[in-house]
């Protein structure tokens, strides 16, 4: 493992609230650290947008757009301002204090004064979960909000119908 790599905001994932999350973080000089996720069986760094054809109901783009064009603007856009990348996986995540410690499936090790999670429901569910235990505060549209129990259900839940990473 490398040295410690120091951080001011990272965000995890690689969708649409992921770079948008890099643009406003970038233009707020909190020189972003997106660490987007690789490529597997479950997922596709860029999110769900990767998999659609056709987004003909976003403003700005009155012929249609692919979702991949699409995410590849957001992320285009995120780097002007200076948002740097990685696609690695976030293996294991310590919200107990501050900063933060992630380490990654490159066997890298960060911390960072800051960290956005914005990844699918079920990966999102994991590591809120090492959020709460640590007592933290997490945002999520989602019904599972701050209650711990509904965080490991749904990562049960996902890992059952094979919506989980499989290790």
């Amino acid at each position: 493992m490398s040295e410690r790599k120091k951080e001011t905001l990272i965000i995890i994932g690689s969708g649409p609230a992921a770079w948008t999350a890099a643009i406003y973080g970038a233009r707020a000089q909190l020189d972003p650290f997106v660490i987007e996720g690789s490529f597997h069986r479950t997922m596709v760094p860029g999110g769900q947008l990767m998999f659609t054809t056709e987004v003909e109901n976003y403003p700005g783009f009155p012929d249609g757009i692919t979702g991949q064009a699409m995410m590849e603007g957001f992320k285009k856009q995120a780097q002007r301002f200076g948002t740097r990348s990685v696609m690695e996986e976030v293996e294991r995540v310590d919200f107990s204090d501050h900063p933060h410690i992630l380490w990654t499936s490159g066997d890298e090790e960060y911390e960072a004064d800051a960290v956005i999670v914005a990844t699918p429901d079920w990966m999102h569910a994991e590591h809120s979960i090492a959020c709460l235990e640590a007592g933290l505060h997490v945002y999520c549209e989602k019904e599972m909000s701050n209650d711990l129990e509904k965080a490991k259900q749904m990562v049960i839940a996902a890992k059952k119908s094979g919506k989980g990473r499989k290790k």
